[in-house]
């Protein structure tokens, strides 16, 4: 090679050290919102206890839990923000344009979608209280503006001394079975 070749390659050479070795952009994981669930029964809220906050509540904890990394579930506290914020109304979650909007104001890329279609809780034999509750949950897919997994029900019973431990134990027992198909939904290889 002569001098003037090498002196030609010389810019082309350095292009390429100076970039690097080419590295596939890392995947981005799913951004997860959980509002607050909403009931198609009358609830009655027991002291402290809120059933569709209580839900939700649940329904991001554990689903980050069981997630290992693979997710990333929004802290409750900033979506009762955005739900405040939009003036988040129970029939919102209904409606696709709403879901839609909350999913943007907190960066969101599924929304779950939780229903509480039966609810008893009160006083049994003894100095107890029994809780049952039956859920149903989806998540929409923000992306692609539909719903990805829809009506995965699950039902959950307690026994305690404490009404909102029964509350707060049925709840969390109705959701446990439901967390594991919506993982393997929200980490679906997907349009994120």
């Amino acid at each position: 090679m002569t001098q003037a070749t090498w002196l030609a390659l010389v810019p082309c050479l350095a292009a390429v050290l100076v970039s690097g070795p080419a590295v596939a952009a890392a995947p981005t994981l799913p951004v997860v919102a959980v509002p607050d669930f909403y009931a198609s029964v009358t609830l009655t809220p027991g002291p402290g206890v809120y059933p569709e906050q209580a839900a939700a509540d649940q329904m991001a904890e554990q689903l980050q839990r069981a997630g290992g990394g693979r997710i990333t579930v929004l802290p409750r506290a900033t979506m009762r923000q955005a739900e405040g914020s939009l003036r988040w109304k129970t029939e919102d979650m209904l409606q696709y344009d709403r879901l839609t909007a909350l999913a943007h104001a907190v960066g969101a890329t599924d929304v779950v979608v939780g229903q509480i279609r039966t609810y008893t809780v009160g006083p049994e034999a003894g100095n107890s209280y029994g809780g049952t509750v039956g859920i149903s949950v989806q998540v929409f897919d923000i992306a692609q503006g539909q719903v990805r997994l829809a009506g995965v029900m699950s039902d959950g019973t307690s026994q305690t001394t404490v009404y909102s431990v029964a509350v707060q134990q049925a709840i969390a027992a109705a959701i446990r079975t439901t967390v594991e198909p919506l993982l393997a939904a929200i980490t679906t290889p997907s349009q994120h």
